[in-house]
């Protein structure tokens, strides 16, 4: 269990915007191209559309909870380890903390019940009767929008990262996981989200129909493919901002978060680092999803 239920809001304020659903999508998709290097950084031309619409890079629902279950631990749900902050078990730990107690579940066990809101939390810790696996609602809801499931996934692990981390969650973690209906309008530009679209089920489906819009429907928002457009680096002006032409519509869609300069720190550190097997998404056989490359 990471040390990070006290912050876990605090962390979510500063980029848990409606748009900032989408700014993420450059740190899951530097695949490594065939030439064995990575392209250079192009703020106006980050993921191509032709990748960001490919639903078919995984073959299944399988594929998908393959992938969870290679990069996420085995699960604590029971909180019977011993606590890594001390106190007796993780358990014990979170029942002092004034954390909720077990089960606690893990990524690769989360189901919903879309219809009564039911999870993992409520029904015994994972599988039961009308819940939906993560895996499923990610290919449900990538499908019903025509997105990219390896979107969801890498903006889900750039937005809440501690549940591929995580061994024994809280369901707090789930409740605003893709940081959707998140705007910054909180006191001093902080995100003050929409009790209305939490939960996980809630969260991967408006993000997948609001990615959908942003395409649908271009100009209704701020940032237009084919002109230059002033990119905030924050909500608050006066951090500045660039001048950004936006060659194709995805990385429109990019930086509609405004904090263009982390995507591009965060972008720049994985290509420093090489971290390929967490950021691109791979196929169940361990292999690198081929041609699927950031420009």
């Amino acid at each position: 269990m990471i040390e990070i239920r006290r912050t876990k809001w605090t962390r979510l304020k500063y980029f848990g915007c409606t748009l900032a659903v989408v700014g993420v999508i450059v740190l899951g998709f530097i695949f490594w191209p065939r030439t064995g290097a990575l392209s250079p950084w192009n703020a106006g031309r980050i993921i191509d559309d032709n990748v960001f619409y490919d639903t078919n890079t995984f073959a299944s629902v399988q594929d998908i909870q393959n992938f969870i279950n290679d990069h996420t631990p085995a699960c604590d749900t029971w909180g019977t380890g011993r606590s890594e902050y001390g106190g007796g078990t993780r358990a014990q730990y979170a029942v002092n903390r004034g954390w909720h107690g077990p089960p606690y579940v893990c990524l690769r066990n989360y189901h919903e019940n879309p219809n009564t809101k039911e999870t993992s939390f409520e029904k015994g810790g994972g599988w039961f009767s009308g819940g939906l696996s993560t895996a499923q609602i990610i290919w449900n809801v990538s499908k019903e929008f025509g997105i990219n499931p390896q979107i969801m996934l890498v903006i889900l692990k750039k937005e809440q990262g501690s549940l591929f981390t995580d061994s024994w969650p809280l369901k707090s973690q789930y409740k605003y996981a893709m940081g959707f209906a998140c705007p910054d309008n909180g006191p001093g530009n902080t995100a003050n989200c929409s009790s209305e679209y939490a939960g996980l089920y809630n969260q991967l489906r408006m993000a997948a129909r609001q990615l959908r819009l942003y395409a649908n429907r271009p100009n209704e928002y701020r940032y237009k493919a084919g002109r230059t457009n002033y990119i905030q680096y924050n909500p608050d002006a006066a951090c500045g901002g660039s001048w950004v032409y936006i060659e194709i519509k995805r990385p429109r869609v990019c930086i509609t978060t405004r904090h263009i300069s982390r995507i591009k720190g965060l972008w720049m550190l994985v290509r420093e680092l090489h971290i390929v097997e967490l950021m691109a998404i791979e196929t169940s056989g361990g292999s690198s999803m081929s041609g699927s490359v950031l420009r």
